[in-house]
């Protein structure tokens, strides 16, 4: 009889470098696998599962839909679609007054640029180089990495990526054909970079002057910061904002935000989705949403994320370039490529961590403890100082 990796092998297309592990349960921060060996999880399901693996109150609340119903399609009403818009709408900026729910971040994307092709009547879009938007075709055509675009060119045009924090470089790049900006206020697998504020106000006034949609790309970074958007701090609203991954605390959701104004240019039919906006997805994000506030644990995003950012930075190791990070999000650049010391991580230490380039990048959960984050200090630090 095959185990669970031969099985996968076996079936899956491919499209995944494997780990060697089968993860099968967890527990908060903890993953444990098939054999029982548990490991300290900084990736999260790419930063999706907020609240911690297992978390009792929104294992409840799904478990609770489960026995009512799941399938409701968007053109119907549903009390629990109601209570997650009422919950999602009392935390976002007041200009953001509409919401389309779908199932992923890249469907998000690929909403908010045609929504903005809608309202503007223009096919172009200005996006960031090193940015990530997703992996279907829209959502390529903007994605700054050339390693995910290339195989599929030529993609939609015309678009133009311009050098992140460089508001000329922006601004040469406009021509009359282009409709959307669309920037990752905090780059995620570009390294968790973020955008200063002057950038960022800079932006949105041009696009103010130009009337270019700005759209923020927000599906990693939102509710992860110390805030529910990280464009929060920088006192700017953005035309459009894109949120998913922590939505669900790991249960598939996106939602696509748009101001009042742009809403009048999107007629019924022209975007849908069949699973988008079902009952147990709206449920999961509710239940999410609403522990994140009871609790207060953006507080202990930015308490837990300053402790991990000082503890990381003070690793004197040869090998670490710079610690970034802000709240929950964290990235430890190093001078060499960090997938083997991603792997060593997994293979020595039991820690889990995302590699990308040079960039490790650790997404822990909301509830992390100080004894937690003491831990992946200590992990770290065997591996980086070795």
């Amino acid at each position: 009889m095959m185990n669970i990796q031969e099985i996968e092998d076996k079936h899956l297309a491919g499209l995944y470098p494997k780990r060697d592990v089968a993860l099968t349960r967890g527990k908060g921060l903890v993953a444990i696998d098939e054999q029982g060996e548990e490991y300290i999880d900084c990736m999260m399901g790419y930063g999706t599962v907020i609240l911690g693996h297992s978390h009792n109150e929104f294992t409840v609340a799904l478990s609770l839909q489960l026995n009512n119903i799941i399938g409701v399609h968007s053109s119907f009403y549903s009390d629990a679609r109601a209570n997650l818009l009422e919950t999602l709408h009392s935390i976002l900026p007041e200009e953001l007054t509409r919401t389309y729910l779908c199932n992923s971040g890249t469907e998000a994307i690929e909403a908010a640029l045609k929504f903005a092709r809608l309202s503007t009547n223009k096919p172009g879009v200005i996006s960031t180089k090193r940015a990530y938007h997703g992996r279907t075709m829209g959502a390529l055509s903007v994605n700054g990495t050339p390693k995910y675009r290339k195989p599929f060119e030529p993609l939609l045009e015309p678009n133009a990526q311009v050098i992140f924090n460089d508001i000329e470089d922006l601004k040469n790049a406009y021509t009359e054909e282009m409709g959307a900006v669309i920037l990752e206020p905090i780059q995620g697998e570009g390294g968790v970079v973020p955008a200063t504020k002057e950038y960022l106000q800079s932006v949105r006034n041009f696009c103010n002057e130009t009337g270019m949609v700005l759209i923020f790309d927000e599906v990693q970074t939102g509710f992860r910061t110390g805030d529910w958007l990280a464009s929060t701090v920088y006192d700017v609203v953005p035309d459009i904002l894109c949120l998913a991954k922590a939505l669900g605390n790991g249960f598939p959701i996106g939602a696509t935000v748009i101001q009042e104004q742009y809403a009048e240019h999107i007629p019924k039919g022209s975007h849908g989705t069949t699973f988008g906006s079902n009952p147990l997805a709206c449920v999961a994000a509710n239940a999410t949403l609403l522990h994140i506030k009871e609790n207060n644990l953006h507080d202990n995003a930015l308490a837990m994320g300053s402790y991990l950012y000082d503890g990381l930075s003070a690793i004197d190791s040869s090998i670490i370039r710079e610690v970034r990070g802000v709240g929950l999000m964290l990235a430890i650049e190093l001078k060499k490529k960090s997938g083997l010391y991603a792997q060593r991580l997994q293979r020595e230490q039991h820690l889990i961590a995302m590699p990308t380039g040079t960039v490790l990048r650790l997404l822990p959960p909301l509830t992390i403890t100080q004894d937690e984050a003491d831990e992946i200090i200590r992990r770290v630090e065997v591996v980086l100082t070795s």
